[in-house]
């Protein structure tokens, strides 16, 4: 281990954190309702149904006919009926627990590549692959230029440190120092 570090080894630390934030903590932050209103329908009291201001609402109650004690194909404005909210919780419950794993790993990556460990950089690329391939599918929903833009930055910055992570001065940052060999002087 080298005492003086790279300045590529530094950036992607830097970027790595930012990419791990980004990518988990966002999602974190959706999934327990702290983006407010923009990421979804958080702020609903039970039994209100939201209003698009020209009288419509998501589950077309108007057309097919009343709640569910009423209509037997009742579904609520998420679109789940019956058994399927049980899954749907265990699917959520398993997407967090994944969220704060890559959040916990990254960190620990970025805590391990500041004290130039081998292990550390090998976590990051892992990570930052992972989060490359995951991302990839976000180009084949592409709704809005945020959804787009969100994408493309997470592509963009695990492709950083990949690369950062694989030039000559990282790698001979991070690998060990030669050990003086007393053995050859016998």
């Amino acid at each position: 281990m080298n005492s003086k570090r790279p300045v590529t080894l530094t950036i992607a630390t830097i970027v790595l954190i930012v990419l791990v934030l980004f990518s988990s903590g966002l999602s974190l932050a959706s999934n327990f309702g702290l983006l407010g209103s923009a990421y979804g329908f958080n702020n609903l009291q039970p039994g209100t149904r939201p209003d698009f201001g020209n009288g419509q609402s998501l589950d077309n109650s108007g057309a097919n006919g009343g709640t569910s004690q009423t209509n037997p194909n009742y579904q609520n404005f998420q679109g789940r009926t019956g058994g399927f909210n049980t899954l749907f919780r265990f699917i959520r419950i398993g997407t967090i627990g994944l969220y704060c794993t890559v959040l916990a790993l990254g960190l620990l990556a970025a805590f391990g590549l500041w004290k130039q460990k081998k292990w550390a950089a090998i976590l990051a690329i892992i990570l930052s692959a992972l989060i490359l391939l995951a991302s990839i599918p976000g180009f084949l929903r592409i709704f809005s230029w945020l959804i787009f833009s969100e994408t493309l930055l997470k592509i963009l910055l695990s492709l950083v440190v990949i690369i950062l992570l694989l030039l000559p001065a990282s790698r001979k940052a991070y690998s060990p120092s030669p050990a003086l060999d007393l053995d050859d002087d016998i």
